[in-house]
């Protein structure tokens, strides 16, 4: 546990470290390093926690909006219409789509989580309770989205990873993965019926929106809180983060 945490750090430190020349607008680049990904007093299907160390890469610094969606794609297919807010209605293959278009992906599940939790072991961002500053909620959303970026960020300048609509990752769905998934780049199980997506949204309590929080749907299916980010290798691959022995 001691390695994990002077793992975590080196990578914190370093996230303020990174060189921002070679980021596109919009993303941000994270060090990779390795962290415990799941929760122990989570649902059945965020256990068993387990270390899980991911390479360096890149992600949307927000949720993709209809804005950004509407300059390449004819019809928004949001609930709530609104061109800072996060594109919901959307499907698993269309999210993926949109991403391999600009050369782009998204997210593995560890990925998102590790980026979710910018260095943290609580529930959320802010400790062990939601505070109302990183995350639209029910209790706080008044049942809708809302512009993106309109509330914190978490500690590596990302923001709405909790709350405001759930987002798709490349993962598929499997009860057992989380026992036997590889430690280092886990991926997912490459056949499944059902996507996952993290993070909560504005309809969900707060229990629900928590880094560890995961949900499944059919990826053709549609959801006015689920939304996306995307992602992408770091070119070359960064090689410099930490690994516990």
């Amino acid at each position: 546990m001691k390695s994990l945490v002077i793992s975590l750090l080196v990578a914190a430190a370093t996230q303020a470290a990174a060189p921002k020349g070679s980021i596109p607008p919009g993303m941000v680049r994270l060090v990779g390093s390795c962290f415990e990904m799941g929760a122990d007093d989570g649902e059945a299907n965020e256990r068993p926690p387990h270390e899980v160390c991911v390479q360096g890469f890149l992600i949307d610094r927000t949720e993709v909006t209809q804005e950004a969606w509407g300059k390449t794609h004819m019809g928004n297919p949001a609930g709530f219409k609104c061109e800072k807010c996060p594109l919901e209605r959307v499907t698993w293959f269309e999210a993926e789509q949109y991403c391999r278009e600009k050369g782009l992906r998204l997210p593995t599940e560890a990925e998102w989580e590790y980026a979710a939790r910018a260095g943290t072991h609580t529930p959320y961002p802010s400790g062990p309770y939601l505070d109302g500053e990183h995350a639209w909620y029910d209790g706080n959303s008044d049942g809708k989205t809302h512009p993106v970026a309109s509330l914190r960020p978490n500690a590596w300048g990302l923001y709405d990873m909790l709350g405001n609509v759930w987002e798709w990752v490349n993962d598929g769905w499997d009860s057992t993965y989380y026992a036997k998934s590889p430690r280092q780049d886990p991926k997912g199980p490459t056949e499944a019926s059902e996507r996952m997506a993290r993070g909560g949204s504005w309809y969900n309590f707060e229990g629900l929106v928590r880094s560890s929080t995961r949900i499944h749907y059919p990826p053709a299916q549609r959801f006015v809180n689920v939304g996306f980010r995307c992602a992408r290798d770091l070119v070359p691959p960064d090689t410099t983060h930490k690994r516990t022995p």
